[in-house]
């Protein structure tokens, strides 16, 4: 690399240099962000993830408990069955997603904005584990879920449809009159937390499209000066054609004499050798 000529380019083109590192801002600039009402805006926000973990729970079959069921009851066809609690964790996701809490957490939270969600997802894995992975255990556990350009907004939507949902769990059972005993416990396992779950691309756009161009334009400028220096001559050594047909210098009366005697004595030496 030449980095005479890459500084020769620069200082020869300062003008087109210029314009090209405010070209390479604005490409950089539109790439990462649209323009909207409110200023810029990254074509692809950070992303937050708040999520609560519920559990469910049989009054009459404490998870903490060494043992489970039996009965004093004589006839075992007179024995209620136990729901699976593992298959209504899936049933209180869908609840948790349904229109009732949605409605009812927007009035808390306000309407949820574009890109904003709420939902739940069933655990099958353990705490680390991702249901990205999910396995075949059946736990009676499941998370509400929100989305959010914002952890403090996320944690706060997911905060409030916990609170909605238990609320709403309760009201239920008191309207179907279940009595204490055969209801279903949820409780909070883990409180509401966020996480970011993807940094967003404006920032991370903008420099890799800028850069882009900038090297472009520079590419440009430098072999736009080495073509002007090509044709000027500049810096250059002749050709090989013009080396080729240069004319030959003529040889002085003094070069041609010593050149001659000195071809003579090269004669004598050379046959003397061969006698």
């Amino acid at each position: 690399m030449d980095l005479t000529l890459i500084g020769r380019a620069l200082r020869q083109n300062r003008a087109l240099v210029a314009v090209g590192v405010v070209v390479a801002i604005l490409a950089g600039v539109f790439a990462g962000y649209s323009v909207s009402s409110s200023g810029l805006e990254p074509r692809s926000p950070d992303l937050y993830r708040g999520s609560t973990t519920i559990m469910l729970t049989n009054p009459s079959l404490s998870i903490y408990a060494a043992q489970m069921g039996g009965s004093a009851v004589a006839d075992p066809a007179a024995v209620p069955e136990n729901a699976n609690l593992a298959s209504l964790a899936m049933v209180y996701a869908w609840v948790v997603s349904g229109d009732d809490v949605r409605t009812r957490t927007e009035a808390i939270v306000g309407p949820l904005e574009a890109g904003e969600t709420l939902t739940a997802q069933r655990r099958t894995t353990q705490p680390t584990g991702t249901e990205s992975f999910g396995s075949n255990a059946q736990l009676p556990i499941f998370d509400i879920v929100s989305n959010a350009s914002d952890g403090d907004r996320a944690e706060e939507i997911v905060t409030a449809a916990t609170d909605v949902f238990l609320d709403y769990v309760s009201a239920q059972q008191d309207a179907a009159g279940i009595p204490a005993a055969q209801r279903v416990d949820a409780s909070v396992l883990r409180t509401a937390s966020s996480t970011l779950e993807d940094g967003g691309s404006g920032p991370v756009s903008a420099a890799l499209v800028a850069l882009v161009v900038l090297f472009v334009v520079l590419l440009l400028v430098v072999y736009r000066t080495h073509a002007a220096q090509v044709r000027a001559g500049v810096g250059t050594g002749p050709t090989r054609r013009e080396s080729l047909t240069a004319p030959v210098p003529e040889e002085s009366p003094l070069e041609r004499s010593q050149h001659n005697s000195w071809g003579r004595d090269v004669a004598k030496v050379a046959a003397g050798r061969s006698e």
